[in-house]
């Protein structure tokens, strides 16, 4: 998935409910009829299940099944409802697959559940801390703070008067570096239990190396319980992941203890430099392919060399940092990340197996050469300094990049690296490092040609005619506005733009931004990430091929098998509506891009998720080979080194 700017076109949906709510009865919240405690137990109560199979067994079959076990068929069914088929025996488990080398695919279905009942209960949240709004519910904090404001002084002059001052000094200095070190949170901030506030007591006093008297852990518990908010705190999260959840990672108080929490930063160290490795390996292989390629075209080599620098200069982004947290937070996903000329990896990938991570590295690294953004120069950044430094200091290794700006490149698609970086930093320099290859002069046309031809998978193209007429309609509107020549240099741009419109389309006619949602970057990039395994394929031993190639398509797959019954879905939905929560979950699952229902693939830049394995993937003849199919995908195989007719753009 590359890195786009999202237009909220559901928000004409949203305002259209608005009007229609203006007839409609008054609105009452369903919480009304509830207390804090009646909703989490309703909330316990349907996540149990779901809870018990995120941390329960998995099934130890680790290689492709299709119908048994173990079944090494040369005579299969290739096809997309098959694939969805062999993974769905543990379509009720938090892992639906586990290779040879320990690498999972676990069920993000069952995540976005979690994350989905989460949501909900964030909305729930939300709605009762409004409630404390009220004058009365004021008034009743107000007298609850007098009440915990005398409690304590009395404490301290107990403390005073018992001559115990220096232990409790100690307990207090343990307790914020505990909280400070691990990114916890304070006790008297957290909605704990009498007995989780008496556990944590006793591990800062074990900690502090400090016996404080029974009755100061009293009147300390006391204090805490009487000093916490009465607002609902989030329950904890359901599964256990640092994967999935990297604050398992960052905090004490969910990892449970701090021998936990280091086995869990631990395994995302392991997991971050294992997806280094195989992002180093696999940008080997495409450069390895271009190399190919120069051989077989050489009469192309200067727009393929300008390919090979982009793919030498790229870099894997800290899926960890907090610049890409936000990106990552609503769900597995990839990106390339045009301006900063990186892949991000998020963290909900990291456990994939080898051949999954591979392919998916492959397909990011094939956007930095995609027809669109190998027609903007490439650019190296030096001496650059951030205005705010304290942004880019990380202490935690675990989020700290493992590269800064002052030395990186960008992509300058369309002339907005400049801006962009004067936002960012307040010095820097820039030279151009690799040169543009246009839309007409790319190299590649003859596989652009076939991936939009009927016999492959038909990637839609951009629409010249109705690109101009859309730029005819801005001038209009910005006229309509007073915008001339001298008073708006947008204006001018416009009208630059629409004076050599023939020029800029030829240069970047294969960007997606284009009216008629160009899905050829998307598949080219499938079809850079298809050449790249069936290279890793073609140099495995034959016992290791099988497993290769269906491990490389799997999270694809199981990403796009939306319709697997999972057995949650209902009892949530139904706690949700009687809750009133708003769902995102299915908006969520749209931008990963595995999209299964063809009505929603009209305004999307990628091609049908069953298309794209069947018709890019399982065309190529090592693939196809290495799983045994037995013809079922019959699309044409879009050869890199054989020419295959005249391109589309007219080459």
């Amino acid at each position: 998935m590359l890195q786009i700017l999202i237009i909220p076109l559901l928000s004409l949906l949203y305002f259209s409910e608005i009007f229609a709510l203006e007839k409609a009865v008054t609105y009452v919240d369903p919480l009304e009829n509830y207390t804090y405690e009646q909703i989490l137990e309703k909330y316990q109560k349907v996540t149990s299940a779901l809870k018990s199979n995120l941390n329960g067994p998995v099934d130890d079959c680790s290689s492709f099944c299709g119908d048994s076990c173990g079944e090494k068929k040369q005579n299969r069914d290739c096809s997309f409802a098959n694939f969805c088929k062999s993974i769905a025996k543990n379509i009720d488990g938090p892992y639906l697959y586990i290779s040879k080398d320990g690498g999972k695919i676990p069920n993000y279905q069952l995540y976005d559940n979690e994350r989905s009942a989460a949501d909900c209960f964030d909305q729930i949240t939300s709605r009762l801390e409004e409630r404390k709004n009220t004058p009365a519910n004021k008034e009743k904090l107000r007298t609850k703070m007098s009440a915990v404001q005398k409690a304590h002084i009395a404490l301290k002059e107990k403390v005073i008067k018992s001559k115990i001052i220096e232990a409790v000094a100690k307990f207090d200095i343990e307790n914020i570096k505990l909280n400070y070190d691990y990114n916890g949170i304070a006790m008297e901030d957290e909605h704990l239990s009498k007995e989780d506030i008496e556990k944590k007591f006793q591990e800062i006093s074990k900690k502090a190396n400090v016996k404080l008297p029974k009755w100061y852990q009293e009147e300390y518990v006391g204090l805490v319980l009487a000093m916490q908010s009465e607002a609902p705190q989030d329950p904890s999260p359901l599964g256990q992941s640092p994967f999935q959840n990297p604050k398992f990672a960052t905090s004490i108080n969910l990892a449970g203890s701090e021998t936990k929490l280091r086995e869990n930063q631990e395994k995302l160290r392991r997991e971050i430099k294992r997806s280094e490795n195989i992002f180093q390996e696999t940008q080997q292989s495409i450069l390895i392919f271009l190399d190919k390629q120069i051989a077989a075209h050489p009469n192309d080599k200067s727009s393929y060399l300008e390919m090979k620098k982009r793919i030498e200069t790229s870099r894997l982004s800290n899926p960890l940092s907090e610049a890409n947290q936000e990106s990552c937070n609503s769900g597995p996903n990839a990106y390339y990340l045009f301006f900063e000329h990186s892949v991000i990896l998020c963290h909900q990938l990291l456990e994939l197996p080898s051949a999954a991570l591979k392919e998916i590295i492959a397909h990011e690294l094939g956007h930095s050469i995609d027809p669109c953004f190998i027609s903007n120069p490439l650019v190296h950044v030096t001496n650059a300094k951030e205005k705010d430094e304290s942004s880019s200091d990380q202490s935690d290794p675990l989020q700290s990049e493992n590269k800064k700006y002052s030395d990186s490149y960008s992509t300058n698609f369309l002339g907005q690296t400049p801006s962009t970086l004067s936002e960012k930093f307040s010095t820097y320099t820039t030279e151009e490092y690799s040169g543009p290859v246009y839309f007409k002069d790319n190299p590649a046309y003859s596989v652009i040609d076939c991936l939009t031809s009927d016999g492959s998978i038909k990637a839609r193209t951009s629409d010249k005619v109705m690109a101009k007429k859309d730029l005819d309609k801005l001038i209009d509107m910005r006229e309509r506005a007073g915008a001339n020549d001298s008073n708006s240099k947008l204006y001018n741009d416009l009208i630059t733009a629409r004076n050599n419109f023939d020029d800029f389309y030829s240069k970047h006619g294969g960007c997606h931004f284009l009216p008629g949602n160009n899905q050829v970057q998307e598949s080219w990039s499938d079809w850079i990430a298809s050449q790249v395994i069936g290279m890793e394929i073609n140099s495995l031993s034959p016992d290791k091929k099988m497993d290769f190639a269906f491990e490389s398509l799997s999270v694809g797959i199981e990403r796009a098998c939306s319709y697997l019954p999972i057995t949650q879905n209902s009892e949530i939905d139904a706690f949700k509506k009687e809750m009133g929560c708003t769902d995102d979950r299915s908006i969520a699952h749209v931008t990963f891009s595995s999209i299964v229902s063809a009505n929603e693939m009209v305004q999307n830049v990628h091609p049908f998720a069953p298309d794209r394995a069947e018709k890019i993937f399982l065309a190529h003849p090592e693939i196809k080979k290495a799983l045994g199919c037995n013809g079922s995908s019959n699309a044409k195989y879009c050869d890199p080194i054989n020419n295959m007719g005249n391109n589309y753009y007219g080459k």
